[in-house]
């Protein structure tokens, strides 16, 4: 199965991307493609110019219309590959990741075919006006890359600030979307 790793930059950090992108290159696990996504005008940042940082060669660059803040590095990656069965490995932009994290994550992500693999995770319960329901679309297993236990619904990844895999994107029977997925919580 292909695994994409997409991630998304700000300008503040163009000049320190060099050491993030090269840990990327250098997993152990096999990557398809590494993709970051720029967009041609930031919100956050509006004189920039539109200047493009330094990446080395097997990281494509990838420039959108729209800047969707941090879910940039998910979203435009989800909707790029609906439909395709696949991983995809989402990241940040200032962490150098060590070179076995991605395979561990992948093999983890065997383990739990149905699931997205998060390495941290945070307690979550959603409330409507008059009712309060635990997440169900998403579940966690015990801290640690080795878990095993049973999956539970009342954790929700915490991609942001770390990695996230989410694993097998698959087309809607009516054609919408990618199917949700699971969160298996790590360390």
């Amino acid at each position: 199965m292909p695994t994409i790793v997409s991630l998304a930059a700000i300008p503040p950090r163009f000049g320190h991307l060099g050491p993030v992108l090269e840990s990327l290159i250098a997993q152990t696990a096999k990557i398809d493609e590494i993709r970051l996504y720029l967009p041609k005008r930031f919100r956050r940042f509006p004189g920039y110019a539109g200047e493009m940082p330094d990446v080395p060669k097997g990281v494509r660059v990838i420039q959108t219309d729209d800047d969707l803040g941090p879910a940039s590095k998910v979203l435009f990656a989800v909707d790029d590959l609906r439909g395709s069965d696949c991983n995809i490995i989402y990241c940040d932009d200032d962490m150098v990741y060590e070179p076995t994290r991605f395979a561990r994550m992948i093999e983890a992500g065997l383990r739990h075919p149905d699931a997205c693999i998060s390495p941290a995770g945070i307690s979550r319960t959603f409330s409507t006006a008059s009712t309060t329901t635990r997440s169900t679309g998403w579940m966690s297993c015990c801290r640690g890359i080795g878990c095993r236990k049973p999956p539970s619904t009342q954790r929700l990844p915490n991609g942001c600030g770390d990695t996230c895999l989410h694993h097998r994107l698959r087309r809607h029977k009516a054609g919408r979307g990618c199917r949700a997925s699971p969160s298996h919580h790590l360390q």
